[in-house]
């Protein structure tokens, strides 16, 4: 067990490159800095991990967060994303039940960070292993590799469609801010800092898909959403069966606990593997190429990438325990 303040930065610079870049690309206009914005960080974030991943292999990293001034963000987090979804749904397009199924998860996190404040063990809320670092590495570079392709690509679509708003600015900000989600989704040892990066990730699908804002884009956009939604809900619903009787959200410190943990656990997988099973059926039965949604196929390796993200996180909570 390897234990290091080092590291600790390391991981919170591979989550705030990207969002920092994120943050950038969202106010330039200009091609040109917008093109070189992008390279020089994809190269940053490409060559940050591969450091990560080769000074680290072979050691497992543990860090505990606790009951911090991050526990509060991403319950921020949660909220400023709740905000958005129920703008969108509820304002602009008037997908209300969508809205009730947000409305419903977040206020099931939020009612559960109330009962449990201070009663949480934050032993393990980062888990560093080697298999967490080869989803860093494919995360890190080919997602990096994605961006800088996506350059060239949007600016022959955005010629080609002229009928189409350019909003590449947009495109390339939600592109960095789903790699920044990423990154903590895949490194995250807690259902509540889980269930955060995942409706971030949720959203910023969302967005993409509808990028051409036509009929087709946008109904696509919202299949898309409220499949991820469902997936939110069984990280919510997850929490709440495994969190209360342990006093802990991280699935490694209550499968250690032993003896009845493992039944919560038990009780807690089926949640778990609906979220699979719906971000699953979330590729399966959307349709990316009627009407236009080409900034998602675009980026869609990215989105497998993403799934990885995901599937990374299941095989972590439904590896065995030693």
């Amino acid at each position: 067990l390897y234990k290091g303040v080092g590291m600790m930065w390391i991981l919170g610079l591979l989550v705030f490159l990207p969002l920092l870049t994120a943050g950038l690309l969202f106010f330039i206009q200009g091609d040109r800095l917008r093109d070189a914005v992008v390279k020089v960080s994809a190269a940053a974030i490409a060559m940050l991990s591969l450091f990560v991943a080769f000074t680290y292999f072979g050691n497992k990293v543990v860090f505990r967060l606790g009951d911090s001034f991050l526990a509060q963000g991403a319950i921020l987090v949660d909220i400023l994303v709740a905000l958005a979804v129920f703008y969108y749904t509820c304002v602009r397009f008037h997908r209300y039940w969508i809205a009730l199924l947000e409305a419903i998860q977040l206020g099931a996190v939020l009612w559960f960070e109330y009962v449990s404040h201070g009663t949480l063990d934050y032993y393990a809320d980062i888990v560093v292993d080697n298999f967490t670092l080869i989803m860093i590495l494919i995360a890190g570079v080919i997602g990096s590799l994605i961006a800088v392709f996506s350059l060239g690509y949007m600016e022959a679509f955005q010629k080609e469609h002229r009928d189409v708003r350019d909003r590449r600015d947009f495109f390339f900000f939600v592109l960095f801010l789903f790699l920044s989600a990423m990154f903590g989704l895949v490194v995250s040892n807690n259902l509540l800092y889980m269930y955060t990066f995942w409706e971030i990730t949720s959203v910023c699908s969302f967005l993409l898909i509808g990028y051409t804002e036509s009929r087709v884009a946008v109904n696509n956009s919202f299949k898309a959403l409220w499949m991820n939604l469902l997936g939110g809900a069984a990280f919510a619903a997850a929490v709440i069966v495994m969190g209360p009787p342990y006093h802990s959200t991280a699935p490694t410190n209550i499968a250690g606990i032993g003896g009845n943990a493992c039944d919560s656990y038990s009780c807690a997988s089926p949640t778990l593997r609906f979220y699979q099973i719906g971000d699953d059926a979330f590729f399966r039965l959307a349709s990316w190429g009627d009407g236009g949604a080409h900034a998602h196929f675009c980026a869609s390796p990215f989105f497998y990438d993403g799934e990885s993200g995901g599937v990374s996180d299941y095989q972590t909570l439904s590896r065995p325990w030693k």
